[in-house]
């Protein structure tokens, strides 16, 4: 490659990450207008651009990713959204908690909801788990990098519940295995549709089987069903370095 078609190259790819960064900006704007003004009928107008900027945003991100690994990630994606449906129907009637969502969230609401927990799925895991998290590895250890890319996640959330970590280090992993955000990114706006669901008024006064509200099921299966792939993940990476190490003693022992 000549100097010139170098410098090109690099000019585009600057051109790209400045489009990202614009992008990631106007997510986080369209959010704002939409979770704090009451904006009527527009609020269907505003949620339908979020998601079309969203989408722009994961297609540049992802644009050269092969297509058996986009399958394969949002198959990931649609075991999370079992996992839940499978632990609500462990407990209660499934057409009786359809019956509440349909009665207490209007069509436009829903789509508010889907389309912020996709606006801040994008926003977060590119900034975690792509800007920062590539920004950290070039000075530190993989494991470091997202020990701390994490923890920024879990602090910069402003809580102390200690799953966010635990989440960060997982999204982390998932993003560094598939070289994609798109696994992470559909993860964790299936955790924060299902959380912003449980957070409708009329959800969290009617009650469900036993004596737990429909805002509670919901949120105790989102729960199960994030840390379920958790333990999926780590069972795999312990699977793992037990073959590695199996392998290495293996040729370490076989006679030359």
């Amino acid at each position: 490659m000549t100097a010139t078609s170098s410098s090109e190259a690099q000019l585009i790819s600057k051109k790209h990450s400045y489009y990202l960064v614009a992008g990631l900006v106007f997510i986080v704007a369209l959010n704002i207008f939409l979770n704090n003004y009451d904006m009527g009928k527009a609020t269907i107008i505003v949620a339908a651009v979020l998601l079309i900027v969203s989408a722009i945003v994961i297609f540049g991100i992802e644009r050269k990713i092969a297509f058996k690994r986009l399958l394969l990630q949002s198959g990931i994606a649609i075991c999370y959204i079992l996992l839940v449906i499978y632990w609500l129907s462990l407990s209660i009637n499934l057409m009786e908690m359809r019956a509440l969502i349909e009665k207490f969230v209007t069509p436009s609401a829903l789509l508010k909801i889907v389309a912020t927990a996709i606006g801040v799925a994008v926003f977060e895991e590119m900034v975690f788990r792509r800007f920062l998290l590539d920004f950290l590895r070039k000075g530190m250890s993989t494991k470091w990098a997202i020990f701390w890319s994490s923890f920024a996640f879990f602090f910069l959330h402003f809580t102390f519940n200690p799953f966010l970590f635990l989440s960060g280090v997982f999204y982390a992993n998932l993003a560094l295995r598939f070289r994609s955000l798109i696994a992470v990114i559909l993860l964790h706006a299936c955790y924060d549709t299902i959380g912003y669901l449980s957070k409708v008024e009329g959800l969290q006064i009617t009650h469900l089987g036993n004596s737990l509200t429909a805002s509670e099921w919901l949120v105790a299966s989102n729960f199960i069903a994030d840390k379920a792939l958790m333990g999926a993940l780590i069972l795999y990476m312990a699977g793992e370095w037990v073959f590695k190490k199996v392998k290495e003693n293996t040729a370490q022992s076989t006679p030359y």
